[in-house]
């Protein structure tokens, strides 16, 4: 249920393969002078349509990436997450014409207390990028997500117990007992999820000397194949960072940071994201009961470090974590021709 986000990390994996591609590039683009790039470039007699004024920009000295790039990245994440609400639906048993949508917001306003979610995901995407113009690329990628997500659910202390004119309490009593001051943790929301992820995005990247900057925005939508609805996700992430050629090899190394906007509604069966004691509870209740959620990052932004390391004129490599409430770890290898 509380899956989500895995869609941000997808993205993000764009925007690493394909700006690193080009950052000392573009930085010695504002050198033409400077001759010792190692890295990717393009071939200078190479008369291609793309990037447009790639020609004129050649004419004038500047070394440009080559055009057109595959990669392939795996992406690791773990992040809290922000419940916003939770409706039920549903036939209650013993309750004639009760829905559980009747008494959905009395659940979780009075009894029960879903927060503190967690989220660990993995992701490996494959990204093919294109040079639109010397400081522009677009990419367009595809990606395999797999993820558990937790959520622990909590009965709420001063709960109303009794029964009289309340025929919600003789439920809720069952499932945290008639002790109104007592908080028991009775179970969890959890969820193993496995989702195709597929975006857009584009790189604007530039430089001085050795300096190079680096900002990424791209859209993904993520379809998962447990529950019912999509997550939209926009990420953008600006960068900045050093070029250095310790042993005659390029490194560059980079801080920023990330931003990610998630849209996430989903829903599905109650049976499939409760189990123990808790599920045949509430089987006994509302067999056929259902869920739908929407839910948000905790923390939109995070702070990153990373480097890449230059193989050879066509292979590099690209490895970045993040830190704060949010931490991740990325690695990729990238082919450009």
């Amino acid at each position: 249920m509380f899956n989500q986000i895995i869609i941000s990390f997808i993205a993000f994996t764009a925007l690493l393969s394909t700006a690193v591609g080009a950052q000392t590039n573009q930085s010695h683009a504002s050198n033409p002078q400077s001759n010792d790039l190692i890295g990717p470039q393009e071939n200078p007699n190479n008369d291609r349509m793309f990037p447009i004024w790639g020609k004129e920009a050649r004419d004038r000295g500047y070394v440009l990436p080559k055009t057109y790039g595959l990669s392939l990245s795996y992406f690791s994440m773990d992040q809290p997450i922000n419940i916003n609400s939770i409706n039920l639906s549903g036939p209650i048993k013993g309750l004639p014409n009760k829905d559980l949508s009747t008494v959905s917001n009395a659940i979780f306003d009075q009894y029960l207390d879903i927060s503190d979610a967690k989220q660990e995901a993995t992701n490996v995407t494959l990204r093919a990028d294109m040079w639109l113009f010397p400081f522009l690329n677009v990419y367009g990628l595809v990606g395999v997500t797999d993820g558990t997500s937790s959520a622990p659910i909590t009965c709420k202390s001063g709960r109303p117990t009794r029964v009289i004119g309340n025929p919600l309490a003789p439920i809720m009593n069952q499932i945290c007992g008639k002790n109104p001051d007592e908080t028991r943790r009775i179970g969890t929301f959890d969820l193993d999820y496995r989702g195709t992820t597929y975006g857009v995005g584009m790189t604007v990247a530039g430089g001085v000397g050795n300096w190079f900057t680096i900002v990424d925005m791209n859209y993904s939508r993520t379809e998962l194949d447990i529950l019912d609805g999509q997550i939209d996700s926009v990420v953008i992430s600006p960068r900045i960072g050093y070029r250095f050629m310790p042993l005659n090899k390029e490194l560059r190394v980079w801080v920023g940071a990330m931003y990610q906007g998630v849209q996430q509604e989903m829903g599905g069966e109650l049976n499939d994201i409760l189990s123990g004691q808790l599920r045949a509870k509430v089987n006994q209740i509302a067999p056929d009961g259902k869920f739908n959620v929407k839910q948000e990052l905790e923390s939109e932004w995070n702070t990153t470090l990373g480097f890449n390391y230059v193989l050879n004129s066509t292979w590099d490599v690209i490895t970045e974590f993040g830190f704060g409430e949010r931490t991740s770890a990325f690695a990729g290898l990238e082919y450009r021709y």
